[in-house]
């Protein structure tokens, strides 16, 4: 394994080293309280936004054509959010 940060150790007894409460990462450690693992949590702002731009009602199924087409869209915002729907979909069966 690589070399590590002197006080590593220091930190990760204090809860602030590797998977803690770090500036780069707000949030995480109330993630991992809450037990929701690798999940992550979908920002309010951003829930519905796919089916906003890609004009599915809210409460139906993206069709896979549309889902399909999305991931390969000229915008990088649309593809990042169909990979994820498209990640997201196996967490549900």
């Amino acid at each position: 394994m690589g070399k590590q940060h002197p006080g590593f150790e220091a930190l990760v007894a204090k809860g602030e080293g590797h998977r803690g409460g770090s500036k780069s990462h707000p949030g995480f450690d109330k993630l991992v309280a809450k037990g929701e693992g690798h999940e992550p949590m979908i920002k309010p702002s951003h829930k519905g936004l796919l089916h906003r731009k890609l004009g599915v009602p809210q409460g139906e199924k993206i069709p896979e054509a549309k889902l399909e087409q999305a991931l390969h869209s000229k915008s990088a915002s649309e593809r990042k959010e169909a990979n994820f729907a498209k990640t997201a979909e196996r967490w549900k069966k």
